[in-house]
């Protein structure tokens, strides 16, 4: 499940179990309202996110790419050491930065 919460100007979407191929359409149609809003500034919360497959990855990017084309941004925030090494491995922190915390994330935006 996806939910919806503002820090700020920015949206927050936190997910509460793995990133995959079966909850991944959730995630794309809650980050579309916040795209279709304006100048997207979001985070994605994967504090709660236990693993990301290859689907969950594909998402990111495409979400990520939706941000940027309005002009706006997409980050990710507290993923846990398992998250962090397939964001490695796969080069997906190359497109997308990772954040240590939503506080964090959001007050870079203002930078």
């Amino acid at each position: 499940m996806v939910t919806h919460s503002r820090q700020g100007a920015v949206d927050v979407l936190s997910l509460d179990s793995a990133l995959q191929e079966d909850n991944c359409d959730g995630l794309r149609t809650a980050a579309e309202e916040c795209v279709k809003r304006g100048q997207p500034r979001l985070i994605i919360d994967l504090g709660s996110v236990a693993f990301i497959d290859s689907a969950g990855l594909e998402a990111l990017l495409d979400i990520n790419d939706r941000c940027v084309e309005r002009g706006g941004a997409c980050k990710l925030s507290g993923p846990n050491a398992l998250c962090v090494d397939i964001l490695s491995a796969t080069g997906v922190d190359q497109d997308l930065e990772v954040v240590d915390s939503i506080v964090k994330g959001a007050g870079s935006f203002a930078l």
